[in-house]
């Protein structure tokens, strides 16, 4: 007795008489062995079939697996993203709340004829001229340094409410907006 693997993986039905289920058969016909060799089948004795079988299995349990992670991530930074504009909205600074349609595009680089760059850029005269070095990055504040829990203590004290919030970065993102509106 063989077993035959299907180069197609999980196929499922008849061929040249033999039925497949999850992308392996079996027969004892010699004439249908051959048959399927040419075809591109692996062909093995149990043994090494089920082996096979095994790791496919494990193959197709891992890819599902690695699916079902990557859609819950997605879930989860959708629900964050959805916390968060209605923090913003709860506390009055929402002005504009951006969804992945609403983006809006960089503006092309063109000069006043629309198609070369403007004159200050101009290289003709071979004085390249570069922008200007990049400004340091903003000094971290104290907030960014405490734990979620100091960070609800804190807000609490300044009477920001976010009991509503379940992310440390939701709860520090609308203590900074509710400072930053109060002018402090």
């Amino acid at each position: 007795m063989a077993k035959i693997i299907a180069p197609a993986g999980a196929f499922s039905g008849i061929r040249a008489g033999v039925e497949f289920k999850s992308g392996v058969a079996e027969t004892d016909s010699s004439y249908l062995i051959d048959y399927f060799r040419q075809k591109g089948y692996t062909i093995a004795d149990l043994a090494t079939a089920e082996k096979a079988e095994a790791e496919a299995k494990a193959k197709a349990k891992a890819e599902a697996e690695a699916k079902a992670t990557a859609e819950k991530a997605e879930a989860e930074a959708k629900a964050e993203a959805k916390e968060e504009a209605e923090a913003k909205a709860a506390a009055g600074t929402m002005d504009q709340v951006e969804t992945g349609a609403e983006q809006q595009s960089e503006p092309k680089f063109t000069g006043p004829s629309g198609n070369h760059p403007p004159e200050e850029f101009d290289l003709s005269d071979d004085k390249a001229t570069s922008p200007p070095p990049p400004s340091p990055a903003p000094e971290p504040s104290p907030l960014d340094k405490m734990t979620e829990k100091e960070l609800r203590e804190y807000a609490a004290e300044k009477g920001i409410d976010v009991t509503s919030l379940k992310a440390k970065s939701s709860v520090l993102k609308i203590i900074k907006e509710t400072e930053n509106a109060a002018g402090k």
